[in-house]
């Protein structure tokens, strides 16, 4: 009888722990923000990676480059479409693209801006000499020519819309790097100040008022490998067309900084080999550092169209993975908090992934999937918000 008695009751408490458990994980569901989840769309015509995802005027997205390209055989364009979810083959482009930047100009054509270093410049791109922007009409579906850039960049280079007519590009160097400034409508480009950051990091839109260009990044001192610990934080005047360091960040290899509606600047990356952010005032640039943070490798952040940030994780190599396993977070701005979201449909590589805020709020990921785990050619997602 006691045996019994005794299996009765293990019975029951583990029965009463179970429903215990059960009303904690309701309750948790309940007291948790609810953000969104992500599911499967279309499959592109080609696994791509290094390539750009643009929001056109009527909705559709243009996927350009990041294939299997190189000086003999041009990188390849296709459409998304949301209303479908379906992707359509434009053609070929006219050069190889990859790791390159484009930008929307006022008048529904994508100008496409190379951003590789000078090595995989100079190979890709020895048939035009300096490098070439590329045009995309959605008019008439076709890829032109416009102009060439006035200088090579020694390694990365970042591409920001200043105006409805003119683009500021600079890059990283050993040297002193120098910037310039591509004319959208003459199709020109004019050398103008040098920066004082040599290894740029991140770049914010928006900050101020005519000086709204922000830029994260080392300023490196005597070696290449030696560099001051904290990164700079340096602003260039759209009006006197000038850079100014103007302070110092924590975050010593940032991922990206983005503006927030309350005029404050997201900045996330690592700080002594630890993730954090900061969260950076765009008025009097003062800061505040927040070190424990969700440990995940968001390589990807976009701006969703309630002001929170979405931050995909990827898969990297597979020591990488033996480290972590890659999440997707959402940035509350207004509770300075991250919230883990559900897992992605599919392993994708963490160098891949491009995110493209659609019209109506979804977000569009598209990008190879992880090597040794996942076929290179996969489906492409939506992130889907919650309804509020």
């Amino acid at each position: 009888m006691k045996i019994k008695s005794k299996k009765s009751i293990a019975i029951i408490s583990l029965f009463l722990i179970s429903i215990l458990l059960i009303c904690l994980y309701i309750i948790y569901l309940y007291v948790q923000p609810q953000y969104g989840y992500f599911e499967k769309t279309g499959t592109p015509n080609y696994a791509r990676a290094g390539h750009s995802a643009t929001l056109l005027n009527d909705g559709r997205v243009l996927i350009a480059g990041g294939d299997n390209c190189n000086e003999n055989k041009p990188s390849t364009a296709e459409v998304y479409d949301p209303k479908t979810g379906k992707f359509t083959m434009i053609g070929n482009m006219l050069g190889c693209w990859l790791g390159h930047k484009a930008i929307l100009s006022t008048d529904n054509k994508v100008f496409f801006f190379n951003t590789l270093g000078s090595k995989e410049m100079k190979r890709l791109m020895k048939k035009n000499g300096k490098p070439t922007v590329e045009v995309f009409d959605p008019k008439t579906n076709k890829f032109y020519y416009a102009g060439k850039l006035k200088q090579i960049s020694p390694r990365r280079r970042s591409v920001v819309k200043l105006n409805k007519n003119e683009v500021l590009i600079f890059g990283d160097s050993s040297n002193l790097p120098t910037a310039e400034i591509y004319n959208l409508k003459g199709n020109s480009s004019n050398i103008i100040d040098n920066l004082e950051i040599n290894n740029i990091m991140a770049v914010c839109q928006n900050v101020l008022p005519h000086k709204n260009i922000l830029i994260i990044g080392i300023k490196f001192i005597e070696k290449k490998e030696d560099y001051e610990e904290d990164s700079f934080l340096e602003i260039f005047d759209i009006k006197q067309k000038k850079f100014d360091i103007v302070g110092t960040s924590k975050i010593s290899i940032a991922a990206d900084s983005i503006k927030l509606p309350n005029e404050k600047i997201f900045i996330y990356g690592e700080h002594d080999w630890h993730f954090a952010h900061e969260i950076l005032d765009s008025n009097t640039l003062k800061s505040e550092f927040y070190e424990k943070i969700p440990r995940f490798d968001a390589y990807s952040m976009v701006q969703l169209k309630d002001g929170n940030i979405l931050l995909v994780g990827g898969s990297g190599t597979f020591i990488f993975q033996m480290v972590h396993t890659p999440t997707q977070y959402i940035y509350d701005y207004k509770k300075n908090n991250f919230y883990k979201l559900p897992s992605l449909n599919f392993k994708r590589n963490r160098y891949s992934t491009t995110l493209t805020v659609l019209k109506d709020g979804r977000v569009l990921l598209t990008g190879k999937g992880k090597e040794f785990e996942s076929p290179a050619l996969i489906p492409a997602e939506l992130y889907i918000p919650a309804k509020k």
